[in-house]
């Protein structure tokens, strides 16, 4: 009888876990397509006057011609602005959830002296993700270039900065640490797979080669937050490989 009502009460959890994640992405979907909606209407308005615009994920159609989202300044502002809410409200909708101060729940302590070797350990894992891309000659870049500065200073803010600290925060902070509460640390391990499963498909407009590598960065990253139970960890790590990702694309 209690095995059968520890059951309901995970099986409850969860559903509860993932209508939170699932309702967070949304909203930073919902942001993301509405502040870009509003810049490019507010930009084509000035520079064409009469135009038709619609969605084509991972493109937008523009009087009857596509354009990709990686190829304007104002995706890059949309993902900026929609970023840095999305942060402030997940860290609200955590501290509801778990009735706890979310900066400790999720882990953005100070560092430990034995925090410093994982540092050590991402620099060797960033050199051998490097080599294995090098010598594969593996290429995920986007099909573009870099217009104009705007462009490159919106995407380095956005890309290496707003959106690995979001990220982190609700895959390895929230995600994460309820998953292992859920299950405990006997399936430890179960809970860095659904993570980083659900993290590879987050980012399905890259290749399919790209998604394996970007679901053992994610391994990488949720065993580290495991092991030393400070999110800083993973969030520079994760900022260090999207800045050599968009200083690779300029």
């Amino acid at each position: 009888m209690h095995q059968e009502t520890s059951k309901k009460q995970k099986a409850i959890k969860l559903l509860g876990l993932f209508a939170s994640f699932s309702l967070l992405s949304f909203i930073y979907a919902i942001f993301q397509v509405t502040f870009l909606f509003v810049l490019l209407v507010a930009r084509l308005i000035t520079e064409e006057g009469v135009f038709e615009l619609s969605f084509h994920f991972p493109e937008l159609k523009v009087n009857d011609e596509l354009i990709s989202f990686w190829d304007i300044p104002e995706f890059y502002i949309s993902l900026v602005i929609a970023s840095f809410l999305m942060i402030w409200i997940s860290m609200g909708v955590i501290a509801l959830i778990v009735n706890k101060n979310p900066v400790n729940y999720i882990g953005l302590r100070r560092f430990r002296k034995s925090d410093y070797k994982w540092i050590v350990f991402s620099v060797v894992f960033i050199g051998i993700y490097g080599l294995i891309l090098f010598f594969l000659d593996l290429d995920f870049r986007p099909d573009f270039t870099f217009s104009n500065h705007l462009q490159i200073g919106f995407a380095f803010l956005s890309m290496a900065l707003y959106v690995p600290l979001l990220e982190e925060i609700i895959f390895r902070g929230y995600l994460l640490t309820r998953l292992n509460e859920i299950f405990g640390n006997k399936l430890q391990l179960l809970s860095v797979i659904i993570v980083s499963v659900i993290f590879a498909f987050s980012h399905i407009y890259y290749p399919m080669s790209a998604l394996v590598f970007i679901f053992f960065m994610s391994v990488f990253l949720c065993v580290m937050k495991l092991k030393t139970g400070n999110l800083w960890l993973a969030v520079i790590l994760h900022m260090i490989n999207n800045l050599l990702a968009v200083y690779f694309w300029i």
